[in-house]
């Protein structure tokens, strides 16, 4: 299994870097399992990153839009694969930035040409679509854009998976598709007259692509995250840290941290999954003596 994930040369995903590799080399994965994925914007990010256990990409920025932010993800994917076709054949965990990983994931635990994910049904299904405004007119242009239909969607409503995937022999075409929808995705959506949560189309242009090349989709139990604003920790193997927003009180807010937190902004006791982040941020970072 290696841990793939993309973001671009800024510092804030500098100290992010730090933190989940570090919790993936505590369980023993080697640094050619962990392949970071970034730009060519701020060299002194990227030789940082080179400084990590883990095996480093960077690319040139040569996206022609670059107003929907997201989709430099699968962009950096698509340039990654394309440049270095030998990845193809294996299986990838493709996870966000701001998480700590405490399992290891094993290949031999995933099957065939199925690709698992964490649950997002509650952000990411046809029932949610439907609950929001105006959708009845705007999902058959969205599913146009991607090339599926209204039942495919609805038959994968309870296996609506987002945020970490394991995805077995990923190929440049379907990320450069991914990128190309999500951007036409935007496009077609941001002014439109609806709730729907606009800014999270990369995550429906990479599951619905899931669909159009024919993959099995599956809801994964192993991919289950605890979110920073979690009242308890469950036993998940993955920490996100999302959720947190601007004047939460008591919790580690990442938007506050474009450079590395000091040591004593990461003292937080919340009493939520926050603070499990903020520990592991500090080990990373300053030591376990701290």
């Amino acid at each position: 299994m290696r841990y793939i994930t993309s973001f671009p040369s800024i510092e804030r995903f500098l100290w992010e870097a730090k933190t989940y590799v570090d919790s993936l080399k505590r369980l023993g994965v080697k640094p050619k399992n962990i392949i970071i994925l970034t730009t060519n914007d701020d060299y002194r990010v990227v030789r940082e990153l080179h400084r990590l256990d883990a095996t480093v990409f960077s690319f040139d920025d040569k996206r022609v839009n670059k107003d929907y932010i997201p989709s430099l993800k699968p962009y950096l994917m698509y340039q990654f694969l394309l440049t270095h076709p030998n990845y193809e054949l294996t299986t990838f965990l493709y996870h966000d930035s701001d998480v700590v990983f405490l399992e290891r994931f094993i290949d031999n635990d995933y099957f065939g040409n199925t690709v698992y994910g964490s649950d997002t049904n509650s952000y990411m299904n046809y029932d949610y679509l439907m609950g929001c405004s105006n959708m009845d007119k705007y999902l058959q242009g969205m599913l146009d854009i991607v090339g599926v239909t209204e039942a495919d969607v609805k038959r994968i409503n309870d296996d609506s998976i987002g945020a970490q995937y394991i995805i077995p022999r990923p190929t440049a075409y379907l990320f450069r598709k991914i990128y190309d929808d999500s951007v036409d995705l935007w496009e077609y959506i941001k002014d439109k007259d609806t709730n729907f949560q606009k800014w999270v189309v990369e995550m429906f242009a990479t599951l619905w692509n899931f669909i159009y090349f024919g993959y099995e989709i599956k809801l994964s139990n192993d991919l289950a995250f605890a979110w920073s604003t979690d009242n308890e920790y469950k036993n998940q193997r993955i920490i996100h840290n999302a959720g947190v927003v601007d004047g939460s009180e008591g919790l580690f807010f990442k938007g506050n941290f474009m450079t590395q937190p000091k040591i004593e902004d990461l003292n937080i006791n919340s009493g939520k999954v926050s603070d499990m982040y903020a520990d592991y941020v500090k080990r990373a970072l300053y030591g376990d003596d701290k």
